[in-house]
């Protein structure tokens, strides 16, 4: 097996709400704000993205080997007094998602 990892920013923004965990196009899990959680993935390609309502973050596409940990953070990306926008027009960028290990 392998693992990856997420760490959601401890910010105001959507505090009362839990991201969806998306892999290979499939719920997995919920992440809340400030948490760090860790999901047990089969090795290889794999595609992963956040999503809240109808928007998401972009899809990251990785690469694991067995034994591997990889590591992601993720939050809000919605700057203020631009949701209406973000919602209509940006809906997969709503969410940020970056690899960092």
């Amino acid at each position: 097996m392998a693992r990856i990892e997420l760490k959601r920013e401890n910010k105001f923004k959507d505090a009362i709400r839990a991201y969806q965990v998306e892999l290979d196009g499939n719920v997995i899990g919920r992440i809340n704000k400030g948490e760090t959680i860790g999901f047990d993935i089969p090795p290889g390609k794999h595609r992963l993205r956040l999503k809240i309502d109808w928007c998401s973050s972009p899809y990251i596409d990785f690469e694991i080997q067995t034994g591997q940990i990889l590591k992601f953070e993720c939050g809000n990306n919605v700057p203020p007094f631009l949701v209406f926008i973000y919602i209509t027009f940006m809906r997969d960028k709503y969410l940020w998602l970056n690899q960092i290990g």
